[in-house]
């Protein structure tokens, strides 16, 4: 039920991530909806230790999607194009499918 997740301030994600466990695991078939907030809070659940409060505020801005025409660069210099690659990299290497 990870789709339950995509919330971070959830009571149920709360509740969840104060469980001492040797892992995670999360299994969904529902899409992130093109919402970068979804991702970061998933990621989040099944990555505590990396992804921390300080974390989120960089990962905002490194991700953040442009709302126009997808040309105009985060504060990182990158175009939407660049950030979903990216992100799309970052998933891979998390997934199973």
């Amino acid at each position: 039920e990870g789709h339950r997740l995509k919330n971070d301030t959830s009571k149920l994600q709360v509740m969840l991530k104060r469980v001492t466990c040797p892992f995670r695991l999360l299994l969904t078939g529902t899409p992130l909806q093109n919402n970068m907030r979804e991702l970061w809070s998933l990621l989040s659940y099944i990555l505590p230790e990396i992804a921390t409060n300080a974390a989120s505020e960089a990962f905002a801005r490194g991700f953040s999607l442009d709302k126009g025409n997808g040309k105009v660069p985060n504060q990182q210099g990158m175009g939407d194009a660049q950030i979903i690659t990216a992100a799309r990299n970052l998933l891979e290497a998390m997934s199973m499918r």
